[in-house]
């Protein structure tokens, strides 16, 4: 098992990232040695801040840019970054920017973000993915890359090449 999956709209109802199944699957995980994969929005990200402090141990991955968009999520991006500066163990997926971006690709908008999210969580919490098979209905893989080299144009080579692979090589013993 190389990590574990856990989707806020599936927890038992009433409950959020700060409740006990969500620490109980933290926990799970934390024992058995895997990282946490969470797909979080924006509303979950007060609970995912609680979570990771209550299991500092644990690897906890944040999918797709926790669904902040560059125009109108503004305030909850300052929160994920808050919360990357704050959590050691939390760390940033850059996938599926055709979910998040304001604009059709090459997704140019979320490059100042992609630069940010270096200066807080460093290129070793940060990991690109494309979010396959979705990735299909957004040009597939072609598409993809080419992205990531427009997300990616104001990171340096070393940091994009733990971002674009390195990052998940080590965290999921590729």
């Amino acid at each position: 098992m190389a990590g574990v999956r856990l989707n806020p709209a599936l927890l038992p109802a009433g409950e959020g990232l700060d409740g006990p199944t969500a620490a109980a699957v933290v926990a799970t995980a934390g024992t058995l040695g895997v990282p946490v994969n969470v797909f979080a929005r924006p509303p979950d990200l007060v609970g995912l801040a609680a979570l990771a402090a209550g299991h500092p141990s644990v690897g906890v991955w944040v999918d797709h840019w926790a669904f902040c968009r560059p125009v109108g999520g503004e305030a909850h991006w300052e929160r994920l970054l808050a919360l990357g500066a704050a959590a050691p163990r939390v760390g940033l997926k850059l996938s599926a920017p055709f979910r998040v971006s304001n604009v059709g690709a090459p997704y140019g908008d979320l490059a100042a973000w992609a630069t940010q999210a270096v200066g807080v969580f460093g290129a070793g919490r940060l990991m690109w993915g494309s979010d396959w098979p979705y990735v299909e209905e957004a040009g597939g893989y072609a598409a993809a890359w080419a992205a990531a080299d427009t997300v990616l144009a104001g990171v340096g080579e070393e940091d994009r090449a733990r971002i674009l692979g390195g990052t998940a090589a080590a965290v999921y013993g590729l």
